[in-house]
């Protein structure tokens, strides 16, 4: 497993705590929903273009649980841990 740098950690916390004050200020909401997109990136003309695809939702529910559904996975549905919690979990393969 690969090191973050301080840096990349110092982002990854920064971005954890943005998070969570969205959470903690939607948290009447019964579920909040966020796009997943890729982006492509070309040149047409001589000019650079990108290009969002949206390729799934993530969705939180109001206990914090957190799903993932990638559209080229229609039937599945993709549930979002923390490693902390994810070492609970004993049926992982």
């Amino acid at each position: 497993m690969s090191q973050q740098n301080p840096q990349q950690s110092s982002i990854v916390e920064i971005q954890k705590t943005c998070f969570q004050a969205f959470i903690n200020h939607y948290q009447e909401e019964v579920m909040i929903m966020f796009n997943v997109l890729s982006k492509q990136e070309f040149i047409k003309d001589g000019e650079s273009k990108k290009l969002f695809h949206k390729v799934g939702i993530i969705k939180i529910t109001q206990t914090g649980k957190m799903y993932l559904q990638l559209f080229q996975f229609p039937n599945i549905t993709f549930y979002v841990v923390e490693p902390a919690i994810d070492s609970k979990i004993t049926n992982v393969i």
